[in-house]
């Protein structure tokens, strides 16, 4: 996924919706877990000012929290 043109607030509020766990991992092989509220904040925020191009890779535990998820994003990288 590319993150440059997502809400932050916004995908949070996706992930705060998952019901499984949601892995957020760099090409380098960093990964942050989001389980929390205060970890999608700070950590989707921080991730998208460290990584070059903000490109991120997304590991859903559950089928269901992948298609929000993609859904969502299909969204944000539509052109306004």
């Amino acid at each position: 996924m590319k993150t440059d043109n997502v809400n932050v607030e916004s995908f949070v509020r996706v992930l705060k919706d998952c019901k499984g766990k949601i892995h957020l991992i760099s090409d380098e092989g960093d990964y942050l877990i989001v389980d929390s509220y205060l970890s999608a904040v700070v950590g989707f925020q921080k991730i998208m000012h460290l990584i070059p191009g903000n490109k991120l890779k997304i590991h859903c535990e559950h089928d269901e929290d992948r298609e929000k998820i993609n859904s969502f994003l299909q969204l944000s990288q539509m052109p306004c």
